[in-house]
């Protein structure tokens, strides 16, 4: 799936004509179809009634992640109401997007580092999270003070659950979100709300990838009007995306070959997505904000973790660090 998203980005390059892939929902009645009803569910995708899933629904042609054309394992709606659960999939207490438009209200996270409660974790302890938990610190460097995370202590990010929540704790002095055999879900972490990004950084160091393709770690801004620029590694590879009123267009595809670092910064009208270690960074992809709107001065920072292929075995994401710069 994501080795085809890189030949459509070639293709879409060469063509010069952005063309949408994935459609993403914020409510149920963005899915109406030739006046039959749709459900806005899982991480923000349509679906559609079908008797022949277990949870009486199956994802549309244009969801992403990997669900396009699948059974919906856990149905649940953009009113935030489970109706079915199938297989070992897990379902949150509360629905919520991770595209546009989280139905959960966000708790404030300042440029300190203050963030909101997480709850409920297997491998970790139910905690609190804030910056001195996380052992993060603040730092003024011009125009753009930073925040490191290097978790030393408790998961320090509001979690804003998909109805599939993979359970993700600080273990090892790393944050770690860990899938059990054939379990299919996602989580979504914010790690600051609406900030002004220009001239700011959101940058993930990676302790352990995933072990195979459709293990995803997002790492995305997104602004108020349902942009969003993500940065992400599955399995094997980089992967850059761009979210617009026309859909999701994939922007660049490469193998990530170890490379520790991923790094989204804006700088003037530009959004460079990089990769590298603290020596060598190498641009895989540069968006301007002319051609691919985007408002740099009030943009929610946010992880994803996901898992939509699944080969029967256990896998896990860990990061060592994330920081986040930002103009206060």
């Amino acid at each position: 799936m994501m080795r085809e998203l890189g030949v459509l980005a070639v293709l879409l390059a060469a063509s010069g004509c952005p063309t949408a892939t994935v459609f993403e929902c914020v409510e149920d009645a963005e899915c109406s179809v030739g006046g039959e009803p749709g459900f806005c569910d899982g991480p923000g995708y349509c679906s559609f009634s079908d008797s022949a899933c277990p949870s009486g629904r199956r994802f549309g042609a244009l969801a992403g992640m990997g669900l396009a054309d699948e059974c919906v394992m856990g149905a649940s709606t953009s009113s935030g109401v489970d109706t079915a659960t199938s297989g070992d999939s897990t379902t949150g207490e509360v629905a919520a997007s991770d595209g546009p438009g989280s139905t959960v209200s966000p708790q404030t996270s300042t440029s300190s580092g203050t963030a909101g409660t997480t709850e409920g974790s297997s491998t970790g302890e139910a905690v609190t999270g804030s910056s001195s938990d996380a052992s993060s610190s603040s730092s003024s460097g011009g125009s753009d003070p930073c925040t490191v995370y290097d978790f030393d202590g408790a998961q320090p990010f509001e979690e804003i659950a998909p109805p599939f929540s993979v359970d993700v704790a600080v273990v090892g002095g790393v944050l770690r979100a860990t899938w059990e055999p054939d379990e299919l879900a996602a989580a979504a972490l914010r790690i600051a709300d609406p900030v002004n990004v220009s001239g700011g950084t959101l940058e993930v160091e990676f302790a352990e990838f995933p072990q195979e393709a459709g293990t995803v770690l997002s790492a995305r801004w997104e602004d108020p009007n349902g942009a969003i620029v993500s940065a992400f590694v599955d399995g094997d590879e980089f992967l850059v995306s761009y979210t617009g009123d026309t859909g999701t267009v994939p922007v660049a595809t490469e193998a990530h070959s170890e490379r520790p670092l991923l790094r989204i910064r804006s700088e003037g009208d530009l959004i460079v997505v990089a990769a590298g270690d603290r020596d060598d960074f190498q641009t895989l992809a540069t968006l301007d904000t002319a051609e691919m709107p985007f408002d740099l001065t009030e943009v929610d920072v946010r992880l994803v973790f996901d898992r939509y292929l699944s080969s029967g075995a256990a896998t896990s994401i860990a990061l060592e660090s994330v920081t986040s710069c930002s103009i206060p």
